[in-house]
């Protein structure tokens, strides 16, 4: 790690105040990995649990956004679209408005997710149960590694009628590999894409009869991701 990459780990340890946000990044250098769908469900989880949350896009294509605003005013969240690196650089600012800000990216390790990662607690890298995405989840967590960034590998996407195999041998083959892996994981359910059809977010939808089973993977990966972040800001 370089002494910048140094001084930005410090930064990230001391620059959260007391009562102030946590920062969560989702990120992968393929795209495709449903990082902006499972972003926009934990910010609105986040809402339904009274807490004030942010998100904001750092993605061209810009689809958190459109997801939000589709929901209209019962979003649940705040929401915004930022693409310039020194204005994400000062996210910290706005700590003491918010109790949880997630940051959704473009599928690049670029200039603008080097930024987002200086002030970055937890990256949470969003892997499909499939070979296409193995190399650049991994190439995403070195990232994360050279910079100092805590991270987590989430297990997103997973077909629900293959059952749990998939999803345990990736997780076995991440875990050969010395790389941290969300207990939890989300499966591919019609709710999901029909839900953000329909412009009603996942913690709101019953259209569909997946709508529970949905629902339940995003209780448990909320419940899990703000249980690393408390148990980190308490080490």
């Amino acid at each position: 790690m370089t002494t910048q990459q140094q001084a930005a780990a410090k930064t990230r340890e001391t620059a959260k105040p007391r009562g102030g946000a946590y920062f969560v990044t989702f990120a992968n250098q393929k795209g495709g990995a449903g990082k902006t769908t499972a972003a926009a469900a934990l910010c609105a989880a986040a809402g339904k649990a009274h807490s004030r949350a942010l998100a904001v896009d750092t993605d061209p294509q810009g689809t958190l956004e459109d997801i939000a605003t589709a929901a209209g005013p019962a979003v649940g969240f705040d929401f915004d679209s930022n693409r310039d690196p020194a204005t994400l650089g000062r996210l910290r600012r706005v700590a003491g408005l918010y109790e949880l800000v997630i940051i959704d990216t473009a599928g690049n390790l670029d200039s603008t997710l080097e930024s987002v990662l200086a002030v970055t607690d937890l990256l949470i890298i969003p892997c499909v149960p499939e070979r296409a995405y193995i190399k650049p989840t991994m190439a995403t967590a070195q990232f994360a590694a050279e910079r100092g960034v805590p991270y987590r590998i989430l297990i997103n996407m997973a077909d629900p009628v293959r059952r749990e195999g998939p999803v345990d041998s990736l997780r076995k083959m991440f875990a050969n590999a010395g790389q941290p892996v969300l207990e939890s994981r989300i499966r591919r359910y019609v709710a999901w894409p029909q839900s953000q059809l329909d412009g009603v977010m996942i913690t709101d939808y019953k259209g569909d009869r997946s709508w529970r089973n949905a629902s339940d993977d995003l209780r448990d990966v909320y419940a899990e991701i703000m249980s690393e972040l408390l148990r980190m800001a308490r080490s």
